[in-house]
């Protein structure tokens, strides 16, 4: 006979894989690892309710406001990525000439 699978009051403590999963910002990523949307809005009400700093969860916020603010859609992660091109010079400012070695 299978053994039923352990439900216990640890599934949703917080694990080095459950924080790798924050850090990525992605909602398809955090609903994977949970095993589905009904699931993942389960592990979102227990861990807002026990570490609302590691969710950056406010007081009251429901499922979908938190995955509203918090996922990161790829247009966001591309601005804040520090090796993209810096914004073009303003008017107010001066370009500067690239640095060229000499002849």
């Amino acid at each position: 006979m299978p053994r039923r699978r352990h439900e216990s009051k640890r599934r949703h403590e917080l694990t080095l894989d459950v924080l790798n999963v924050i850090a990525t910002h992605d909602r398809t990523s955090w609903e994977t690892y949970w095993g589905g949307r009904p699931q993942a809005r389960a592990a979102f009400a227990a861990l807002a309710a026990a570490e609302p700093d590691v969710l950056e969860a406010r007081r009251g916020e429901t499922y979908e406001q938190w995955l509203r603010r918090w996922h990161w859609d790829a247009e966001k992660i591309r601005q804040m990525d520090p090796r993209a091109d810096p914004a073009p010079a303003g008017e107010d400012e001066e370009a500067v000439e690239p640095w060229k070695p000499r002849a």
